[in-house]
């Protein structure tokens, strides 16, 4: 064996060190291309070029950069409390960008933006743009950096079942019809239709194109290779040379145009004013304008929009336009919203017709989406059981305000359309799926803990839940399912001491109930009343006067119970009169009962109308000069007289009177 002397080894060893050295150099560069295209370099890098100066931080010892990280964090906070909310939400963004691995951080500077800045604002508009940013930090940029981090799904959707979905800020009705909105522009709205059917209109948009290996960025933009798959199609090839001579592309502005122009039921159903009044009066707007420069543009984007409208509704291309509608929607939900239309499907296979334009659909999918991604959270973290609740929390709010009727504003050519009017009502297939889903989590915690299944963390918000569910199913006249539940709790829980579980029948049950239920939420006491005068004015057009007093009745008794402490309630929680909601459900059966899933001729709501005008007659003078206009119509094409059917109410001047006033009163103020 040759011993070398330590120098020549010494050599040797240097010599090996370089060449290693070396060839490492010469994979540096393919690496950090590679790292750069898949974003996969720190965003503290990114940061950089935004912030030279914080290339000290990379030099500074760890304790010095620590110090000086915590005097970023000191920095923030003062600023928001001097109402430099901009200077503020910058150092966020930096403090974020020097700690992107911890999620505490990302979950800390969301929750500032979206309740504490937004807060300090007095506009909606101020306060949306805040609470949408606290979003984008969590959804865009916090998850994407941490993708198993469980804290950051559960904040995400409580923002949009707290902040957004639930009446603590008295700004929520702005976030609700903003995200409404947007989603309506994005996605159309929900068939009426049966859940299969519902799922059916959703699986083209689950099934398009889309490239989902996770290196690939997330820009927003439409993946250009998936567009050229989808124009392989010949039909969908016809319609892109169509739209690109009206100056349209496969992309986001085909939705933009889709919207002012489609005349499919899942947009024309949302508009207040029919197309043709409404092209008609856009161009008598633009005929009046004086400055001719300006009126020559107004005419000119009419023209274009008439081009679009020529190839939208172009039967030849109904097919094609499915494919693009639906691939463009599936691209912008992946690239913009970071959802999975996949995965979205498969949620409203589970659960039932789950209407994306709601914020609490949004909230479940985050809920949902994070317990399936973060598996390395053990079932007993309390991060786990939190987001348990915040599932089932969303469950409930879609069995109560399911349902969304979508009121689009009157349209015109600016870029920002008027907010719709929205009215939320209670969708009872979701009752099965919330129960079921109550049961399996129920289990799962009752068997980590080594539990009885009736003493599981969940069995408080259970059986409130199916206590709720119970009444209402009996008030809509399901009594059989209504007996099944009722059966399944007292079976299943044992409730001996409760004086309420123990009634010797339905009957008496849900009569006990709503006088136990003085701490009723608002959306489930709405829900309830609405549900329970829908059956009343049914009833009536039916001629069930006793089933009409029965509910009418009932009605009247939750209403009292539910006020009855409203000395001790946020004025926001009350609920409108009684007189209020009977006259909205009135308008609703008269004008478009099966949007809530009854079938009524026009004979039925004449019947209804007229009994109802001899029992309440300021209800039907309230939604008169509301339902005229569209009953009118409806009695014409079916070659009916209107006035014979719905003759005007008695107390009809008087009811205009107050208008007046009120409106003249509101003039006032202005001034």
């Amino acid at each position: 064996m040759i011993e070398l002397r330590p120098k020549t080894l010494q050599v040797v060893w240097m010599v090996i060190a370089a060449a290693l050295f070396g060839c490492a150099s010469l994979t540096h560069q393919p690496l950090d291309r590679l790292s750069r295209a898949c974003e996969l370099v720190p965003s503290g890098n990114a940061a950089l070029a935004k912030h030279p100066e914080l290339a000290l931080l990379r030099m500074a010892p760890g304790g010095l950069r620590a110090l000086i990280i915590d005097y970023f964090w000191r920095r923030s906070q003062n600023l928001h409390r001097e109402g430099r909310h901009f200077d503020a939400m910058q150092l966020s963004e930096l403090i974020c960008t020097l700690q992107p691995r911890f999620p505490g951080v990302w979950q800390f500077q969301s929750w500032q933006l979206a309740w504490n800045i937004s807060a300090a604002t007095h506009t909606p508009q101020e306060r949306w743009h805040w609470v949408k940013r606290g979003i984008e930090l969590l959804r865009d940029q916090g998850i994407a950096m941490n993708p198993n981090s469980l804290l950051l799904y559960k904040q995400l959707s409580w923002t949009f079942i707290s902040k957004m979905g639930d009446n603590t800020d008295e700004m929520h009705w702005y976030y609700k019809r903003k995200w409404a909105q947007d989603m309506q522009h994005l996605l159309g709205a929900q068939p009426f239709a049966t859940t299969e059917e519902v799922l059916a209109a959703f699986k083209p948009i689950a099934e398009a194109p889309i490239d989902k290996n996770p290196y690939r960025p997330r820009t927003g933009k439409i993946q250009d290779d998936q567009r050229q798959k989808l124009l392989k199609a010949p039909d969908v090839a016809a319609l892109a040379r169509d739209l690109d001579e009206a100056d349209l592309k496969i992309d986001a502005g085909l939705l933009k145009a889709y919207n002012f122009c489609t005349l499919s039921e899942t947009v024309d159903i949302t508009r207040i004013e029919p197309v043709d009044d409404r092209n008609q009066r856009l161009r008598s707007e633009a005929q009046s304008i004086e400055d001719p420069l300006e009126k020559a543009e107004q005419l000119k984007e009419l023209d274009r929009r008439a081009k679009w409208a020529k190839v939208i509704n172009d039967p030849v291309h109904r097919k094609a336009m499915e494919k693009a509608l639906a691939f463009v929607r599936a691209q912008i939900l992946w690239g913009v919203h970071k959802m999975d239309p996949d995965y979205m499907y498969e949620m409203m296979q589970k659960f039932g017709p789950i209407d994306w334009r709601l914020v609490g659909s949004h909230g479940l999918y985050w809920s949902m989406y994070g317990v399936e991604h973060c598996k390395d959270v053990p079932k007993e973290h309390i991060d786990r059981l939190n987001t348990d609740r915040t599932l089932l929390t969303c469950l409930k709010n879609l069995t109560w305000q399911g349902k969304l009727d979508y009121f689009a504003s009157r349209s015109n050519l600016e870029n920002e359309e008027p907010l719709p009017t929205i009215r939320f009502r209670s969708d009872w297939r979701f009752i099965e799926a919330t129960h079921l889903e109550y049961l399996r989590l129920g289990i799962e915690h009752a068997k980590i803990r080594k539990e009885k299944f009736e003493k599981n963390p969940l069995d408080s918000g259970h059986i409130n839940f199916l206590d709720n569910a119970i009444a209402a199913l009996y008030i809509r006249g399901r009594r059989q399912k209504a007996q099944k539940y009722f059966d399944w709790v007292r079976d299943n829980f044992k409730k001996a001491d409760d004086e309420l579980w123990n009634a010797e029948n339905l009957d008496e049950f849900v009569m006990a109930s709503l006088i136990d239920q003085e701490n009723l939420i608002p959306r489930v006491a709405t829900a309830q009343l609405t549900s329970s005068l829908q059956m009343a004015m049914v009833w009536l057009a039916r001629g069930d006067n006793a089933s009409f007093k029965g509910n009418i009745d009932y009605a009247n008794r939750l209403h009292r119970t539910y006020h009855k402490t409203e000395v001790d309630r946020s004025p926001r929680l009350a609920l409108p009169p009684l007189e209020a909601i009977a006259a909205g459900v009135l308008a609703e059966l008269l004008v478009r009962p099966r949007l809530l899933d009854f079938e009524l001729s026009l004979p039925e709501r004449s019947v209804m109308y007229t009994s109802l005008e001899q029992r309440w007659p300021r209800v039907v003078a309230i939604v008169y000069d509301l339902v005229r206009r569209p009953l009118l119509v409806q009695c014409r094409s079916e070659d009916l007289d209107f006035d014979k059917l719905f003759p005007p109410p008695r107390d009809l001047e008087t009811i205009r009177q107050r208008r007046r006033s009120r409106q003249q009163q509101n003039q006032e103020r202005r001034r």
